[in-house]
């Protein structure tokens, strides 16, 4: 039986990813932070362990794990988003962001990769974003800590010269999981208070993020653990995999596109044009 850990599963992209594994016959090993989320999950027959993404010492505690002493793969999906301009980002959020995001997610990778290293064999599906390779307003935080993912998993690639061990990106647009209120929550607590030339701006991204109902263009969690089914068992990983029609747009526009033009593109699509 093969056997797979997905980070990030008690919701959203990861739950999915658990439960369509499990349904295909796999040892799911899911990572969670908290332990009144696990019911759900056991319930499948999954087996769950217990994590924090930013507690760099326990990620090294938990492949001392004998569940995790071999396994497949990996889907390293744990993460959240900051809502924030640039210049009302504090040094704090940006630590806290790129701790989550980029260091704890860094942390998995290398771990898995000692595994699959001793047992010869593995595969690892890092989940990144649209906005890794775009720019997109107020997600700057964000963004700079998907694209080091990017940048982390295109070096392994080649810095790699074993072709049982395979890396890949997944690049979701807008899916419908509880990302968003994670964002409204880290927005309220952080950002809406801050004395800012953005009030206005954040009014409306605020009202956005409490819209339920926003269903254009955007993927259900179910769609993003088929492609990540898809990554896993694919006989030669892709280095990226993307899912949603604004993903595909944003990645070909910016490759065709002067920077200028690509620019005066994403204004328009985020009705921020000067």
């Amino acid at each position: 039986m093969a056997k797979i850990l997905i980070t990030g599963s008690s919701s959203g992209m990861g739950l999915a990813s658990a439960q369509l594994f499990a349904s295909k016959g796999w040892e799911v090993i899911a990572v969670i932070r908290n332990p009144e989320q696990a019911r759900h999950l056991e319930a499948l027959g999954i087996k769950v362990k217990y994590c924090e993404q930013t507690q760099y010492a326990k990620i090294e505690q938990l492949f001392q794990d004998p569940d995790l002493q071999n396994f497949d793969a990996a889907f390293l999906n744990a993460g959240y988003g900051h809502m924030a301009t640039v210049e009302d980002t504090t040094p704090q959020a940006l630590e806290a962001q790129l701790a989550c995001n980029t260091v704890g997610t860094w942390a998995y990778f290398n771990a898995c990769i000692k595994v699959f290293r001793q047992q010869g064999h593995g595969r690892i599906l890092v989940n990144s974003s649209v906005i890794s390779f775009s720019p997109i307003p107020y997600r700057a935080a964000y963004g700079a800590s998907k694209a080091a993912l990017d940048q982390m998993v295109e070096t392994f690639r080649i810095e790699n010269r074993d072709p049982n061990i395979q890396a890949s990106l997944l690049h979701p647009g807008p899916v419908a999981t509880n990302f968003r209120q994670r964002a409204l929550h880290e927005y309220q607590t952080q950002t809406k208070n801050q004395d800012t030339v953005y009030a206005q701006d954040y009014a409306q991204q605020e009202q956005r993020l409490q819209n339920k109902n926003r269903k254009r263009f955007t993927a259900q969690p179910e769609q993003a653990a088929a492609l990540a089914y898809k990554c896993l068992t694919s006989k030669k990983q892709k280095i990226h995999y993307f899912l949603c029609l604004p993903t595909y747009v944003v990645w070909y526009a910016k490759k065709i596109l002067p920077a200028s033009w690509f620019e005066f593109f994403i204004r328009h699509a985020h009705k921020l044009e000067k």
